[in-house]
């Protein structure tokens, strides 16, 4: 199985073009920058988690991408590549903040004050890297084309490194 085909369906019509379509559809690219935007901004602003914001957050995050694929499955609607892709992205940074929930759970277990970072901050951050994407699409664009390759790839390695890391921590 090849690598490419583990991290996404790479349905040409669910993906974004440049001067060729990228490596992942527009909802997993939205996952891994969700993942690697919000990854940096809590690398900023890190602190101790609550437990409204270390789990009740990354489920307010997910939910509309379960219920754009919900109403896929059920209702036989197609989204487009803007929703995918910003639904993809808040996924992205439900992954990022369940990482540092449980990261600060390892680090220092007693505390639970308030989080320091805004959530609004990765829901905005996400807009004009949306804007770039649609700006460019149809064109060719091989400098963003393999930026944003390059998040995807990285962004897979940073999750899957950080998994193994808080698996062995947690033992």
């Amino acid at each position: 199985m090849k690598l490419k085909k583990f991290m996404c369906h790479q349905r040409p019509e669910r993906s974004f073009k440049f001067s060729k379509y990228l490596v992942v559809c527009s909802r997993c690219t939205g996952v891994y920058l969700g993942a690697f935007v919000s990854t940096i901004l809590l690398l900023l602003w890190f602190g101790p988690f609550n437990a409204i914001s270390g789990l009740l957050l990354p489920l307010v995050f997910m939910t509309p991408m379960a219920l754009d694929g919900l109403a896929q499955l059920v209702l036989g609607t197609e989204s487009d590549n803007t929703r995918r892709f910003f639904t993809g992205y808040l996924a992205g940074a439900s992954l990022a903040i369940l990482f540092f929930s449980a990261l600060s759970r390892v680090v220092n277990p007693h505390t639970a004050p308030i989080l320091s970072f805004s959530a609004s901050r990765i829901i905005v951050a996400s807009i004009p890297a949306f804007f770039i994407i649609k700006k460019f699409e149809n064109k060719s664009a091989p400098w963003l084309e393999f930026t944003l390759n390059f998040i995807v790839i990285k962004s897979l390695l940073g999750l899957g490194l950080a998994s193994v890391y808080l698996l062995i921590s947690l033992f």
